[in-house]
């Protein structure tokens, strides 16, 4: 069964967490709650039809942000004024 899930870690780890979750649900027939009780078929429908659906596109968002924000900071170092070379000149 999947780790527990620590809620002040990063969230891309999050959402990794909840997607191995629910696969793990999703392909063992015979998983359960921690209380023991099963998962229902409707249940399991809103997990695959839904929720994996959700945390995709929210991973995907989070790379696509990321993606971005770190173009801009190369771009933003790029256009940085470059110190000369050289010994630094002192008083």
């Amino acid at each position: 069964m999947p780790r527990p899930i620590n809620s002040g870690t990063d969230p891309v780890l999050l959402l990794l967490s909840c997607r191995e979750a629910i696969l793990a649900v999703l392909l063992a027939a015979e998983a359960t709650r921690a209380h023991g009780a099963p998962f229902s078929a409707t249940e399991r429908h809103f997990l695959r039809q839904v929720a994996l659906p959700v945390i995709e596109q929210f991973l995907s968002r989070i790379q696509q942000i990321r993606s971005e924000q770190e173009k801009q900071q190369w771009e933003r170092f790029a256009a940085a004024p470059r110190e000369e070379a050289g010994p630094s000149s002192g008083s």
